[in-house]
């Protein structure tokens, strides 16, 4: 999955499922997917398969991209 596809998930899941005040919505959101990308990193690793762990991780920093976002722009999320 290329970053810019994940990004458009996470804004369609915040836009539907979290009003613009509501913060609990992205906090729940967020970790849910985090946990999530750590499954596909483990997953790679158990298996063995070096082309997951390397999407895993591009993953996680798109993960971590959309995080200082978060703390931009929605202030209190977490």
């Amino acid at each position: 999955m290329e970053r810019e596809e994940l990004k458009e998930i996470v804004q369609e899941m915040i836009l539907s499922e979290a009003r613009p005040k509501d913060t609990k919505g992205i906090k729940k959101i967020y970790y849910d997917l985090g946990d999530k990308i750590q499954g596909l990193a483990k997953l790679g690793k158990t298996k063995r398969d070096a082309k997951i762990k390397d999407l895993a991780a591009k993953m996680f920093k798109a993960f971590r991209e959309l995080e200082s976002y978060f703390d931009k722009e929605y202030d209190g999320w977490d």
